[in-house]
Formats: structure tokens, C-alpha cells, sequence
């Protein structure tokens, strides 16, 4: 787990979508170090773990299907072409929604069309 740590130490001044792709990991590693992120992170930071090869890399940016993924486990994500507005779950109806960020503004529900759908500028959102 010293890797782990030296990871962490450094993720700490970054900001962005962190993958962990698995590959023949054992699960109880995996759900160590997630638990170890959580700890560290807490929601500050998204991690992401996939089976696949071993390899730690950092997104920038990110693609649609990562975006709905991101938001159905609760964060708010944006295009970086679009940051006057971001993309939520509302809890109570299951239903994504867009809230542009100028005052007055009422959030909508979200509808995706081809340009949002085939997007790769996909980024989390920070207020």
C-alpha cells in the first residue's frame, strides 16, 4: 500500500477524474484503496475503478458516458465549452437536470442531443 500513499500524496494538488484500472487486482485490494481514497478525498476527488490493466492514469477531461456515470453517483459534471452551466441528478426524481449558473436561472431537466452525447470535454464542476 506504499504506492497507494505515494499516489495519494501526490492526487492531493490535482484536480480532475482519477482511473484505477484494475486488471487481475483482487477485490479486497481494490476496496482497500477506494476505502483508503474515501478517506483521504472524502467527495473532494473522483475515483474511478475498472477492471482492466493495472494503470493509474489522470483524465482531464472525459467522455460522455463517464459523465453520466459520474452523475448518477451524485456529482455535478459540465462540458469545458459550456461552464456557465452543469448537469445534476435530482435525488427526489431520478431525473438529470441543467442549471445554468446566472442568477434567476430555474434548473431544467436535461435533455442530451449529438454534440453533448459524442463530446470528450466532459469535466467535474466546481462551484
Amino acid at each position: 500500500m506504499e504506492l497507494l500513499q505515494e499516489y495519494i500524496h501526490r492526487a492531493q494538488y490535482v484536480q480532475g477524474v482519477y482511473v484505477l484500472k484494475a486488471g487481475d487486482m483482487p477485490y479486497e485490494d481494490a476496496a482497500r484503496f477506494a476505502e483508503a481514497w474515501q478517506e483521504q478525498f472524502g467527495d473532494s476527488k473522483v475515483l474511478i475503478i475498472v477492471p482492466n490493466n493495472e494503470d493509474l492514469q489522470y483524465l482531464r477531461h472525459f467522455d460522455f458516458s463517464i459523465a453520466l456515470t459520474l452523475v448518477k453517483s451524485g456529482w455535478k459534471v459540465t462540458r469545458f465549452s459550456k461552464i456557465n452551466s452543469y448537469l445534476y441528478l435530482d435525488e427526489n426524481t431520478g431525473t438529470i437536470m441543467e442549471q445554468i449558473v446566472i442568477p434567476g436561472h430555474e434548473p431544467t431537466e436535461y435533455t442530451a442531443d449529438g454534440d453533448d452525447m459524442m463530446a470528450d470535454d466532459w469535466i467535474v464542476y466546481h462551484n
